[in-house]
């Protein structure tokens, strides 16, 4: 996959042409990347007569240290959407509406997981779920609910101030199955002592080699060092058994596990979504492999959140080069002003992987971004970016594209949870995140 991000920055004089945009190519997502791929890219933008290409330091700087809640509100935008309706109808006593808009909401939060760095949405939705299915005489979904809230944390306890008896029992009752399976942990290879752990989107600590009291099941496990390196796996902790992760240390997982053409387009377009709350002043240009053996480019404007018409051509072997072959197309996409032109937006996003751009995972979760500009964000194997020479300006005005939030949060509605960790902490401990009790007003 070969992704090309473009910061355009222009001048527009009113007796004069606009000047030539400014383009920074941010990096390479591809299967293979040549030593001279990042170069090449950068010499195919910088030949158009109307664009510049500059180095990506300053868009690094801008995101370095929010890449987790970037990457967090990307993953749980839909879920979030879905949460909010559900909540929603369920105030409304619309009950079947309810309960199916919440079952799509706990389906994509827990999706998030394989990336996202919070489990509180997620929890949340179990619990207006278990709430509706108990409202409804439903008391096996709502057990199924709290089975997996509890198996998110099994330090989780409900106020029985705010919920009702039935409510109260039922939870404590689901908790007790749960915890009479014996618990089990998870080993850790490859963990440096600077290295963050997280399962289910709650941070166990830096540096931790096993995690323990895992109630057995399936958990998301999410590794960060501070080079930038992150890795994901699902693991199956047994009852009373140890299951296994390693840590890979040249890992640049993003989010999301998409497998499905549309998966991968809705994941592209999240990404972007959450972004454009980060990236003022750009157009952005997606460009990778779509597909076997083919490339696509796209425009997206955070001001609009829209996406201009994709073009596509056959790799024949070589996606660099189809993907070069194709920036002269960006010629006339834009006008004087920066926008998209508004005969080229379209609905269609191109089905991208997010998981296979090194350079973008080293600027989303790298420590520091200190040497970013000097060294292509210091990912193994990427080219070093230099800096091309400046074309002249002939322009005196300069415009600014305002990127708006682009990401979709839960309203009002939402309950609000009061968290705490039930467990003291003492110095030198392992940090944890973990939930304690939760109070729910419904």
């Amino acid at each position: 996959m070969i992704w090309t991000v473009l910061w355009l920055h222009g001048g527009l004089n009113v007796a004069q042409a606009a000047d030539p945009v400014g383009v920074a190519v941010v990096g390479l997502h591809a299967r293979s990347q040549p030593d001279h791929a990042g170069q090449a890219l950068v010499d195919a933008v910088d030949a158009l007569p109307s664009m510049v290409a500059v180095p990506p330091a300053a868009l690094a700087r801008q995101v370095s240290g929010s890449g987790s809640r970037i990457v967090t509100d990307a993953l749980q935008a839909e879920g979030l959407a879905m949460l909010a309706e559900g909540r929603v109808l369920y105030e409304q006593a619309d009950l079947e509406s309810a309960k199916a808009r919440i079952s799509e909401a706990v389906i994509s939060l827990e999706a998030a997981l394989a990336g996202g760095l919070d489990s509180l949405a997620l929890m949340e939705a179990l619990l207006v779920q278990a709430n509706i299915a108990i409202a409804m005489g439903d008391s096996s979904t709502a057990a199924k609910a709290f089975k997996q809230a509890v198996r998110l944390d099994p330090r989780l306890t409900l106020d029985p101030v705010h919920y009702p008896p039935k409510v109260v029992q039922l939870f404590g009752e689901v908790r007790d199955q749960v915890l009479d399976v014996p618990l089990g942990s998870i080993s850790l290879a490859g963990v440096w002592r600077d290295t963050q752990v997280y399962v289910d989107g709650r941070l166990i600590g830096t540096g931790v080699t096993e995690v323990n009291d895992v109630v057995s099941g399936r958990h998301h496990v999410i590794t960060v060092g501070p080079s930038g390196d992150r890795f994901h796996a699902i693991v199956h902790v047994p009852p009373g058994g140890v299951a296994e992760f390693a840590h890979d240390q040249n890992g640049r997982f993003v989010g999301g596990v998409a497998t499905a053409d549309a998966e991968r387009s809705a994941l592209t377009r999240q990404l972007y979504a959450s972004l454009s709350d980060t990236w003022t002043d750009r157009v952005v240009l997606v460009a990778g492999e779509t597909g076997a053996d083919e490339v696509g480019i796209q425009l997206y404007e955070p001001r609009t959140g829209r996406f201009s018409v994709p073009h596509r051509a056959d790799a024949n072997g070589d996606p660099l080069g189809a993907i070069t072959a194709l920036v002269p197309r960006l010629e006339g996409m834009c006008g004087q002003d920066g926008s998209l032109s508004a005969d080229l937006v379209s609905d269609e996003g191109l089905s991208l992987d997010i998981n296979q751009n090194p350079t973008l995972s080293s600027m989303l979760f790298a420590a520091t971004v200190a040497p970013v500009a000097e060294a292509a964000l210091n990912v193994p194997g990427a080219p070093v970016m230099s800096q091309a020479p400046a074309k002249k300006r002939s322009g005196q005005i300069h415009w600014a594209v305002w990127a708006g939030a682009g990401v979709v949060v839960v309203g009002a509605t939402t309950a609000a949870l009061l968290l705490s960790n039930s467990a003291p902490q003492t110095e030198g401990a392992d940090v944890s995140n973990g939930t304690g009790t939760v109070l729910v007003r419904f």
